[in-house]
């Protein structure tokens, strides 16, 4: 994130890609710091978000790695489903327990089931935010108990509540993209 005067670029990456391991590991231990100039050089706010990506991967020699074809159809049976139990239909949808499909996730992604379903809740609620949607049915939208239950998750992940960051995605001048 940089402010200079005008834009700023706020950048989310899975928890579980390449990507993310590898900038991590460049402010290794903290767990945020001010990116190292190598990585600002890459950063542009009026930059298409895949293009930054892309030049995040370039330049750090970052090659994608391809997950286990059950884990991957899992985590699509599970993101397109908001309601408890989840996890157990995407498993046996492909074929394993919970329990397996919970350990190979860590495994490959580095990061708990729990965690990467909760990010896609905060995505699909964001989405409702952007396209207009009030808090309420945002929260609806993305599968969280209730309107309280999105604005403490919300606050914990961002810092900010979802009035905040729904005011932020409103606006004409910011983007949210996926």
């Amino acid at each position: 994130m940089t402010d200079e005067g005008g834009s700023v670029l706020l950048l989310y990456l899975e928890t579980h890609t390449p990507l993310a391991s590898s900038l991590l590991a460049l402010i290794a231990p903290a767990v945020a710091a001010v990116a190292p100039p190598s990585v600002t050089a890459l950063l542009s706010p009026e930059a298409q978000p895949d293009r930054i990506v892309a030049g995040l991967r370039e330049g750090l020699g970052v090659k994608e790695v391809k997950l286990d074809p059950r884990l991957e159809g899992a985590l699509l049976k599970a993101s397109e489903d908001p309601a408890p139990g989840a996890v157990a239909r995407a498993a046996r949808a492909v074929g394993l327990s919970p329990a397996r499909l919970r350990v190979l996730a860590q495994a490959q992604m580095q990061a708990p089931l729990s965690q990467w379903l909760l990010w896609r809740k905060l995505q699909r609620a964001g989405h409702e935010m952007a396209s207009g949607a009030g808090l309420v049915e945002a929260a609806i939208a993305g599968g969280f108990a209730d309107q309280a239950h999105l604005n403490r998750v919300t606050k914990r992940m961002f810092g900010v509540t979802p009035l905040q960051a729904s005011s932020v995605v409103r606006s004409a001048d910011n983007r949210f993209v996926q």
